[in-house]
């Protein structure tokens, strides 16, 4: 009888050592994921399509989806007026690609985060935002 208590105690001490180290692997890939908090907050810079300057509302969730409005300054004749525009995205490393639904389609953009601005082109042109908060 003596042996098969040594096995049970065995067995359930291997089991809990398994367990114990799967914990610690688990906790071990949760501090590698990327912190990209420092695309959190506004960004203003030139507004693509419109000209005129826009900000952009950013936030990550979860672990690199980015969504967010852009609110977009808007000169209507009867003076300015500001529309705002849902923001979809991820985020991977320094490089986000954004898209924004604008009433006549969508803008998608990506752009490179360097130097405390997010840089990118649009049509052509270079376009950067600035982090206003």
């Amino acid at each position: 009888m003596r042996k098969s208590w040594y096995a049970i105690s065995g067995a359930t001490f291997g089991c809990l050592f398994l367990l114990g180290m799967a914990i610690v692997a688990l906790a071990q890939d949760q501090a590698s994921k990327p912190d990209y908090s420092w695309l959190n907050g506004k960004w203003r810079g030139p507004s693509p399509v419109f000209g005129g300057s826009t900000e952009f509302n950013l936030k990550v969730v979860s672990d690199n989806p980015v969504e967010g409005f852009e609110a977009l300054e808007r000169n209507l004749g009867r003076g300015k007026q500001t529309v705002r525009y849902p923001i979809t995205g991820t985020v991977n490393g320094e490089i986000i690609d954004i898209s924004i639904l604008r009433d006549r389609g969508q803008v998608k953009l990506q752009l490179i985060h360097a130097e405390d601005s997010l840089k990118g082109k649009y049509k052509g042109e270079e376009v950067i935002y600035k982090k206003s908060q």
